[in-house]
């Protein structure tokens, strides 16, 4: 595996005319698919489609090896959505690429990424995963929260500021403080992913769609998560 440390976070962006259209089955019918409501479109598109994961708002689905599915199914999940897909625009060295959305946001075309292991995050940033998110989570809570960070040791504090000073967590915490992003989504292990592009491995957030003020919205009252459009 090429170290990701070497090549990380240089400009990555993905030119539209590079990207071909998603390779779906045929027998997935966009015409069929489009009209259908959100729990609708996820019963027909796990017909047609590859599973791989769901979570409370959205289902993720393979379309072809380079290409996932989110559909949305409730209105916090056409908020993610939306959001992912403003974020993607302009943090591509850091987020998995969004390709196409559809109007309303029922769903969108996302660059497909395996999981992220220990492994990944030890080559992209010297630390084990472990490490990386106890320091992203300290840089982040010290920055935008004002609270001081705590460290075993001073080799420990060391490490900690030698990672603030990296290009990744600075670009991490711009897009938490600029898309006011919650800070618990972006430091859990399921949040980060390893895309190819060019041949070349890339660490990428793949889940990066609550803000703050989405999550106090639907989440701390569930009485919105479903409410009907």
């Amino acid at each position: 595996m090429i170290k990701l440390s070497d090549i990380l976070y240089e400009s990555t962006t993905v030119e539209d005319d590079e990207l071909d259209e998603a390779n779906y089955p045929a027998e997935f019918d966009q015409k069929v698919f489009d009209p259908l409501s959100l729990p609708q479109k996820a019963k027909y598109a796990r017909k047609h489609l590859k599973y791989i994961a769901k979570g409370s708002s959205r289902i993720v689905l393979e379309i072809d090896q380079e290409t996932v599915l989110k559909i949305a199914m409730n209105r916090a999940g056409v908020q993610q959505n939306s959001t992912e897909a403003d974020i993607s625009r302009f943090y591509p060295q850091i987020t998995a690429k969004v390709f196409e959305v559809s109007p309303s946001y029922d769903w969108i075309e996302m660059e497909k990424a395996k999981p992220a292991r220990s492994a990944d995050f030890l080559a992209a940033t010297g630390l084990p995963s472990g490490l990386f998110f106890e320091f992203l989570d300290k840089y982040i809570s010290k920055i935008l929260l004002g609270r001081e960070p705590l460290f075993a040791s001073e080799s420990h504090k060391k490490l900690f500021d030698e990672f603030t000073k990296t290009d990744l967590a600075e670009k991490v915490l711009d897009v938490v403080e600029n898309h006011d992003l919650l800070k618990g989504d972006i430091v859990r292990p399921t949040a980060w992913g390893v895309v190819t592009r060019d041949g070349s491995p890339y660490l990428v957030l793949i889940d990066y769609g609550i803000t703050n003020a989405d999550y106090d919205f639907y989440y701390r009252s569930k009485r919105n998560l479903n409410r009907q459009f």
